[in-house]
């Protein structure tokens, strides 16, 4: 095919959407099997999380790299623990007065679907005494042009504003409780003072329709199950 720019076509495509930023070489840094393992397995892309780190490894390439970058391939893997450092996130919203609201759990089912970390709708007050509807979408960086696309396309909003923020969130895992219900799932949240337990409303919506019994009983069950088992 010839001599072909850098970085190569392939692996433009493959990282669409993905956050990148170009170096002064002429040397191929990314491959395209690197940028597909990249857009296929990442959750996300940015800085190292706060983590505890348990391994480090490194593989070298057979290319003599460039002067002062060296041909090395480094993977870090550790755990979260407590988070308590801030991360980067970008903050989207749009005020809108004119948009039938009936759309919001469409939108926010799509917006979630497109890895949005939060997506809130608020009611507020426009210009001229209009009542109005403040939409808030919360995402990373590599997110935020799919989620103002979304935004743009299924609402009437016709700008948008954005912001770059910090927030701080704990370590959290989805876990199924065994109950006399069944089992239900919960959210277990690893904060400073302790493990905290929060049923998941779907779970126990489910388990209380099939043995009739209320919703809050089945919210208590997995509570004291879950203190039983530690």
């Amino acid at each position: 095919h010839g001599t072909l720019p850098l970085p190569a076509p392939a692996v433009c495509e493959l990282l669409e959407n993905i956050p990148v930023i170009g170096t002064e070489t002429d040397l191929e840094l990314v491959t395209p099997t690197g940028a597909a393992l990249v857009a296929e397995l990442a959750d996300s892309v940015g800085p190292m999380p706060p983590m505890i780190v348990s391994a480090t490894g490194y593989g070298a390439g057979d290319s003599p790299g460039s002067p002062g970058r060296p041909n090395l391939l480094r993977i870090i893997g550790g755990r979260m623990e407590t988070v308590t450092e801030a991360q980067q996130v970008e903050v989207i919203e749009t005020s809108l007065d004119d948009w039938n609201p009936e759309g919001f759990p469409y939108l926010c089912a799509k917006l979630l679907e497109a890895n949005a970390l939060d997506v809130n709708l608020a009611p507020i007050q426009m210009k001229k005494g209009r009542p109005g509807f403040r939409l808030t979408a919360v995402c990373r960086a590599a997110e935020a042009p799919l989620i103002k696309e979304l935004i743009f396309n299924e609402t009437s909003a016709i700008g948008l504003r954005f912001r770059t923020e910090q927030r701080m969130t704990l370590v959290r895992e989805i876990i199924t409780v065994e109950t006399r219900y069944g089992p239900v799932q919960a959210k277990k949240v690893v904060a400073p003072a302790g493990v905290k337990i929060y049923p998941e409303y779907e779970s126990c919506k489910d388990a209380a329709a099939s043995h009739d019994v209320p919703l809050d009983q089945v919210y208590r069950e997995v509570i004291t199950r879950s203190a039983e088992a530690g």
